[in-house]
């Protein structure tokens, strides 16, 4: 028989499975809260770079919404200009048909929007008043001014006139004549 005088203690394991318990909890615990914080940095981060994404295209959008606006002034405007200058034409053409026979313009300026004046030339004096008086009597025409009259060296005489035109009622003869 053997007698053993060493005293045999009983080993306590359970402070060294707290310990490793409490470390686990401690582990799955940080892990619970880095994961979610990662995760709301990833999308955080995702959603910056789709805001910066977002604004350059809402910056192109707008750029390209001007450009477009531009151009449809652009267009509107070339299509008033083309629809003034076909009117003008006309109307050009109606101030050169009163003319009589052996007269002509010399001169044809715009002064403002309604405003004209012509500097004819003829060999009679009476073709003057004739031209004057089938200015007046026009619907569109709402004033002429007669400028001056002058005998050039060719023994012609010029006269200016300064005509106001209605433009409704211009574009009121124009349309009824198309």
């Amino acid at each position: 028989m053997q007698i053993n005088f060493i005293e045999h203690k009983a080993f306590n394991l359970t402070p060294y499975i707290l310990i490793v318990l409490a470390f686990i909890g401690l582990i799955v615990s940080v892990w619970f809260v880095m994961v979610p914080y990662i995760s709301l940095k990833n999308e955080v981060s995702s959603m910056e770079e789709q805001f910066e994404i977002n604004g350059e295209a809402e910056s192109e959008a707008l750029q390209l919404e001007k450009l477009v606006e531009q151009h449809e002034q652009l267009s509107d405007y070339i299509s008033n200009i083309e629809e003034g200058l076909i009117d003008h034409i006309a109307l050009v053409d109606q101030l050169i048909a009163f003319l009589p026979n052996s007269s002509r313009i010399e001169h044809l300026h715009y002064i403002q929007d309604e405003s004209i004046e012509v500097t004819m030339s003829s060999a009679r004096f009476k073709d003057i008043a004739i031209y004057n008086e089938s200015l007046t009597s026009q619907p569109y025409v709402t004033d002429v001014s007669f400028q001056f009259m002058e005998r050039s060296n060719e023994g012609d005489f010029q006269a200016a006139y300064r005509i106001v035109i209605n433009s409704n009622k211009w574009m009121e003869v124009v349309q009824y004549d198309d």
